[in-house]
């Protein structure tokens, strides 16, 4: 269920970093049941990729904010130069 955009990576990075510790330490326990471990092994690797891929979208996220500020400032720069010589003209 998709329920919009993700307004806090951090949170969820967090959110599914402890779901992912949690699932590692049920799978550290000697009495669990072999059926029951492999069931929560596949749900601990998908878990783990889940908050990969949060981290990396979140990283992509600061980039492309990077990226986008840094472009401003280099429009601005232009257009400051393009005034000023229109100015002198």
């Amino acid at each position: 269920m998709q329920r919009g955009p993700v307004r806090n990576y951090r949170k969820a990075i967090e959110e599914t970093r402890q779901i992912t510790g949690s699932l590692k330490r049920r799978l550290e326990r000697p009495d669990l049941p072999e059926g029951e471990r492999r069931w929560l092994e596949q749900i601990y690797a998908y878990q783990l990729i889940l908050h990969q891929g949060w981290r990396h979208l979140a990283e992509y996220n600061q980039l492309v904010k990077v990226n986008l500020e840094e472009l401003k400032t280099k429009y601005l720069c232009l257009v400051y130069k393009f005034s000023a010589i229109a100015f002198s003209l």
